[in-house]
């Protein structure tokens, strides 16, 4: 899994390496904080099961794709393994926001969601 360091997230991007990716919030769930630390994708991608590299996570902000269970049930998994940041890759080369009517259980971080080229981009470790 490639590690870069992750500036600050704001409400409408993510920096990586000193490129800005366009994003977007989560609505509904999440902490509307900033956050930094490597960026770590999760094993699984979808995070629709216990994550085999859960205790890699802890500090990072995750990568999780998009789909199979909900993003509540996601980011409950990336919680419990201690991340500080939660970024959805869409499915699609489009924004998308990530939106939960079900509660997240465990302490609120901030997630966002960014399109699947800008996700790529990032978990290659391209600057």
């Amino acid at each position: 899994a490639a590690e870069e360091e992750l500036e600050p997230i704001f409400a409408d991007y993510v920096s990586v390496g000193g490129v800005q990716y366009p994003a977007l919030r989560s609505s509904g769930f999440g902490y509307p904080q900033n956050c930094s630390g490597p960026v770590i994708r999760t094993i699984p991608a979808l995070a629709d099961t216990e994550l085999a590299n859960a205790d890699q996570l802890k500090g990072c902000v995750a990568m999780i794709e998009r789909g199979a269970v909900t993003f509540a049930e996601k980011s409950a998994r990336a919680v419990r393994a201690g991340v500080v940041g939660i970024i959805f890759i869409n499915s699609e080369d489009s924004l998308y926001q990530p939106v939960s009517r079900s509660p997240v259980e465990g302490p609120q971080v901030p997630v966002l969601s960014l399109r699947k080229g800008d996700a790529m981009a990032i978990s290659e470790g391209t600057q």
